[in-house]
């Protein structure tokens, strides 16, 4: 599956399920520097969603939105350094 961003930039997911697998998330950023990160045994799935919840809760409760509530409907989650 894939998507592209208002800015142009193309992101794939590509998940694999099945028995005997290796458990593990891996992000592969493709650009002028190449990154990988692999997480060994993943990351657990209520970890993962409460993050996304704390990440895109925000710009949820602007939307005054009421009712079931997807993915679709938060968006990507921004990060802002405050350094």
């Amino acid at each position: 599956m894939s998507a592209v961003t208002e800015e142009g930039i193309t992101l794939e997911l590509e998940l694999k399920m099945a028995a005997g697998l290796e458990a593990q998330d891996a992000i592969f950023v493709e650009g002028n520097d190449h990154v990988q990160l692999l997480i060994p045994n993943g990351i657990f799935g209520d970890t993962a969603t409460a993050s996304m919840i704390v990440n895109v809760g925000k710009s949820l409760a602007w939307q005054e939105q009421v009712g079931l509530v997807t993915m679709m409907d938060g968006g990507l989650p921004r990060y802002r350094y405050k350094g």
